[in-house]
C-alpha cells in the first residue's frame, strides 16, 4: 500500500535523440565557445577539442591552449568563492545562447536544465595541481541537478523538495584570468517543459530508512529514452536502485551454469509493463577485433558455450518505449573434468 500522502502520478521527462545533437555538433560548439569568450570574434577560433558523444550525448570540451601547459598560472582565481563565480557566470551565458532564436530553431533541448525547472548546484570547487609541474593549474567545479518539485496530485505539483539528478554532473575547470578551459556535461539534454505523468509504484516493505526519490541517468555507453525517478537506498556500502514509476525498471542477468559446459544467460528485470523486448549481443576479449560485435538476436534467453564473454542485454518496455542496457562479464566455464582414479604404487 502506498503511504498517505504519497502523490499518485510523478513527472517523467523525454530525453533529446543523442543523434538529433550530433547532428547539430557545428551549432551546438558556436553555442559553447560564444558562451566560454563572448568577447572572442566569431572567426577566430581558439585551439581546443569539442566532442559530443553520439549515444549518450555527453559534452566535452578542452582548451588544449591553457589546460595543463607548462606556464606558471599567474592569474588564477584567487579562491573558491571567485572561481565558482566563474564558473557560474558561464553556465548563465550558456542558458542565454541557448533561449536565442538561432539555438532554439535547432529543434533540441538547451543543453544545461533551465532554471525555471532545475537547479544546477554547486557541490564542490578544488584547486587542480599540474601533475608534473610544482603550481596550481585550474580550479575544478562541480555541479549537480536537481529537478524542481516533479510530484504531482490531481495534475498539479505538490511542493516536493526538488529530487538530485544521479549521474548528471557537470565539471567546469577555470584557468587563467577565470576564464573556463573545460567542460564536460553528463546531463542529457532533456525536455523539461514536457512532462509525462507516470505511474508512481509503491515502495516495497522494509525495516530499513526510506529510501530517497532520485531521477538517474544512465551510463556513458547506455541508451536512455526518458528521465524517470527510481527509490535509492543505501545499507551499509551497498546501495541500491529500485523503479519508482511505470517508465522505471532495471535489469541485470541471471546465469545457470550446464554440467556439459557452457550456460543459460536470462534477464532479469524489476519493473517495466511485463511487455518488453530483449535484445542480445557479446563480444570475447579475446576475439574482439577479429569477431567484433556478435548479435544473438531477440529471446527470452542466450546459450553460451565455455569461454570469456561481455554480454549485452537491450530491454524496451514496448509500453512505454522506456530502454535499458545491461553489460555483464560472464566467465562459462567447460564441463566439470573426473578424476581419473591413480595407478597404485607398487
Amino acid at each position: 500500500m502506498k503511504a498517505a500522502g504519497q502523490p499518485q502520478k510523478i513527472s517523467v521527462f523525454p530525453i533529446a535523440p543523442p543523434r538529433d545533437l550530433y547532428a547539430q555538433k557545428g551549432r551546438i560548439q558556436q553555442a559553447v565557445l560564444a558562451a566560454i569568450n563572448p568577447e572572442l570574434p566569431s572567426f577566430v577560433t581558439p585551439e581546443y577539442d569539442f566532442t559530443i558523444d553520439p549515444v549518450c550525448g555527453w559534452i566535452r570540451y578542452a582548451l588544449r591552449t591553457d589546460l595543463w601547459n607548462a606556464n606558471p598560472k599567474s592569474a588564477l582565481p584567487e579562491d573558491e568563492r571567485s572561481a565558482t563565480a566563474a564558473a557560474q557566470e558561464f553556465i548563465a551565458r550558456l542558458a542565454a545562447k541557448c533561449r536565442e532564436p538561432e539555438y532554439r530553431a535547432l529543434g533540441i533541448p538547451p543543453l544545461l536544465p533551465v532554471e525555471a525547472l532545475a537547479t544546477i548546484a554547486a557541490v564542490s570547487t578544488v584547486v587542480v595541481n599540474h601533475p608534473d609541474l610544482p603550481w596550481p593549474d585550474h580550479w575544478l567545479c562541480r555541479f549537480v541537478v536537481r529537478i524542481k518539485s516533479p510530484s504531482q496530485k490531481d495534475g498539479h505539483n505538490d511542493g516536493h523538495d526538488d529530487l538530485t539528478v544521479m549521474g548528471a554532473t557537470i565539471d567546469i575547470r577555470v584557468g587563467h584570468k577565470s576564464k573556463v578551459v573545460g567542460f564536460v556535461s553528463h546531463w542529457r539534454p532533456v525536455w523539461l517543459d514536457r512532462a509525462v505523468a507516470a505511474k508512481v509504484l509503491p515502495q516495497a516493505p522494509s525495516d530499513a530508512p526510506p529510501p530517497s526519490l532520485v531521477y538517474v541517468v544512465a551510463g556513458e555507453n547506455s541508451p536512455q529514452k526518458f528521465l524517470a525517478p527510481y527509490y535509492y537506498s543505501v545499507t551499509g556500502h551497498d546501495g541500491e536502485i529500485l523503479p519508482a514509476s511505470s517508465h522505471s525498471f532495471t535489469v541485470s542477468m541471471r546465469f545457470a551454469q550446464k554440467e556439459e559446459g557452457g550456460a543459460y544467460v536470462l534477464p532479469a528485470i524489476v519493473g517495466s509493463s511485463d511487455d518488453y523486448t530483449t535484445s542480445w549481443a557479446y563480444w570475447r576479449p579475446d576475439s574482439a577485433f577479429d569477431e567484433g560485435l556478435v548479435s544473438m538476436g531477440r529471446a527470452e534467453f542466450i546459450e553460451l558455450p565455455p569461454g570469456v564473454y561481455n554480454v549485452m542485454l537491450h530491454v524496451e518496455d514496448n509500453q512505454t518505449g522506456a530502454v535499458v542496457l545491461c553489460e555483464r562479464m560472464a566467465y562459462v566455464k567447460a564441463a566439470a573434468e573426473v578424476p581419473t582414479a591413480l595407478a597404485p604404487i607398487v
